[in-house]
């Protein structure tokens, strides 16, 4: 049940990368620690045998009560705030929100690693006369892959600006108008 619920912070913030975002190390230890709350928690009281019945029932229900109390808030106080009040509520899931935080920042950055990787591998499998519009016209001409219509029109525009920027900073520091080409020699650092 701890792994599920880590599951699901992973979901609301990576979505459709959620998979990915799960087979990364942080994403490992992240579920793996979430699950071991409850693990630890059935594991002492069937040392203690304060359980022993119906095991498989009363795990869920230990899984199920242990993310009860983590979500859990207690009304500390109310402060004003305009012609309102606001209660401060508090709660183990505020240390649990730190703590997802933390591996979530952490998988963010091991997918943009993972997906440097992609690109310079792709970049690398390219023949040498591939040009940057070239590029462009291959991310454009797929931007329908990401099935959404925002990202599809949010990608199209990126790739537009990208564009712009190249003509209008690349291509007159290199004093020729000739497309400038992607190498095998692409370097993934710059």
């Amino acid at each position: 049940m701890g792994a599920l619920s880590g599951y699901q912070g992973i979901y609301e913030k990576y979505g459709r990368d959620s998979g990915a975002s799960v087979t990364t190390l942080p994403g490992l230890v992240y579920l793996f620690t979430r699950g071991l709350v409850p693990a630890s928690a059935f594991g002492l009281l069937y040392y203690t045998r304060t359980i022993q019945n119906a095991l498989p029932v009363e795990a869920l229900g230990l899984g199920a009560g242990t993310e009860v109390f983590l979500r859990s808030k207690m009304y500390v106080k109310g402060v004003p705030k305009g012609r309102t009040r606001q209660d401060i509520l508090k709660g183990p899931l505020d240390v649990i929100h730190w703590y997802q935080n933390l591996f979530l920042e952490s998988i963010s950055e091991r997918l943009g690693i993972i997906r440097q990787e992609r690109v310079t591998k792709h970049l690398r499998r390219m023949p040498n006369e591939t040009t940057f519009f070239s590029v462009c016209e291959k991310v454009r001409a797929n931007a329908d892959a990401l099935g959404q219509d925002k990202a599809d029109k949010a990608l199209r525009g990126d790739v537009a600006t990208l564009r712009s920027e190249y003509v209008g900073r690349v291509l007159p520091q290199s004093k020729t108008s000739e497309p400038t080409t992607i190498t095998a020699s692409f370097d993934s650092t710059s």
